[in-house]
């Protein structure tokens, strides 16, 4: 799926939050089933130096869903250009994960004067993903629904669970990605995927002014890395490092994507 620049979608929906520090504002974007939670272990690290803002995409977290005007990938990178809006935030960097970071590099492309730097961390550029599961599975809202079912009976006997606490923070990403699967709107789930899978925003990446940081995870089982170097050949000013690490490299090295990210955007929204 290509996505020419969009017109104006009036999309707005009460957006789930946490923005902490000062600074020069840094919006960040999570992926697939997941929430704003995942940067809750980076966040201190860049608090000192920026305005952070880590919000619910709509359909997971407490964000309710966005009512498709469009593509859902436009009506998406809409609802961010009506928060940043809302809340008066005209120039900012943008973070995303995964889905976050595809999202990333639409909402650069659309919102050129006012996203002055990205960075995509393994982020889905062509849709070329390495779990395909559901684009097979003959049932899938059924699928689903047993899923965040059956997550659901997991996450309650391991948040109950008399763990040392070096233990229990060892378990916290995982026991975040279930509460954060189990949360997540169902059809959203469905519709989200169908996006990612049917996605290629290459052809919009020329036109991207601010320059791009691409982090990859080496180990990663999702989202294979030739997405991401796929976004560097075609973004005009776009540099890549590179983690021995999976897919969410914040929750293996918290303060060392946090330093990263420091130094990359202090260098570029000071």
């Amino acid at each position: 799926m290509t996505t020419p620049g969009p017109e104006r979608c009036e999309v707005i929906v009460s957006t789930s939050f946490e923005m902490s520090g000062s600074g020069p504002d840094l919006l960040l974007l999570h992926g697939w089933a997941s929430s704003h939670r995942l940067w809750q272990r980076v966040i201190p690290g860049l608090t000192s130096h920026f305005r952070c803002w880590a919000l619910d995409l709509p359909g997971f977290g407490a964000t309710p869903p966005v009512a498709a005007a469009g593509t859902l990938i436009e009506s998406y990178s809409a609802w961010l250009a009506d928060f940043c809006a809302e809340h008066g935030i005209e120039h900012c960097g943008v973070v995303g994960h995964s889905m976050g970071g595809a999202l990333t590099l639409q909402f650069a492309a659309d919102q050129p004067k006012r996203v002055r730097a990205l960075a995509a961390i393994n982020p889905v550029v062509t849709g070329r993903l390495v779990l395909n599961i559901l684009d097979v599975l003959p049932n899938r809202p059924g699928w689903m629904h047993g899923s965040q079912a059956l997550s659901k009976r997991v996450v309650g006997p391991l948040a109950a669970a008399p763990l040392p606490e070096t233990v229990r923070a060892a378990l916290w990403p995982l026991q975040r990605r279930i509460e954060d699967f189990v949360q997540a709107d169902e059809p959203m789930l469905l519709d989200t995927w169908d996006l990612l899978t049917g996605f290629d925003i290459r052809p919009r990446l020329a036109t991207v002014e601010a320059p791009a940081l691409v982090v990859l995870g080496s180990l990663d089982m999702n989202v294979p890395n030739s997405e991401g170097l796929s976004a560097v050949a075609a973004l005009p000013n776009a540099r890549v490092i590179r983690f021995t690490a999976g897919h969410t490299i914040m929750d293996l090295y918290p303060r060392v994507v946090a330093q990263a990210l420091a130094d990359y955007f202090l260098a570029h929204l000071s």
